[in-house]
């Protein structure tokens, strides 16, 4: 699903999935297959930065298709830079980070 998911959000059809028994890489490969970045989505920049997975593709052992032939850009949610507000530094700062 793209858009104003879960509830208004328009399917999109992928024939993609995605497996891990690492929670935080197989999220950090499917953002980066659908074209997100790591840094613009909050909980996956708040677990690399504590040490909690890992995120970037060239540090994943990745077996099947190559990830760059499933690459698919999806459309994010209508409040998606509204959602970026956990950049605040003041929160940061209260998270110790």
């Amino acid at each position: 699903m793209e858009g104003d998911g879960p509830v208004s959000g328009k399917a999109k059809e992928w024939g993609v999935a995605v497996s891990s028994c690492e929670p935080v890489a197989a999220d950090s490969l499917a953002a980066q297959l659908m074209g997100f970045s790591l840094l613009d989505a909050g909980y996956l920049w708040y677990c690399r930065k504590k040490g909690l997975g890992v995120g970037e593709m060239d540090e994943m052992e990745i077996v099947g298709t190559n990830p760059i032939d499933c690459y698919r850009k999806f459309r994010p949610h209508s409040t998606f830079e509204a959602q970026k507000n956990w950049r605040d530094e003041r929160i940061n700062k209260i998270l110790g980070i």
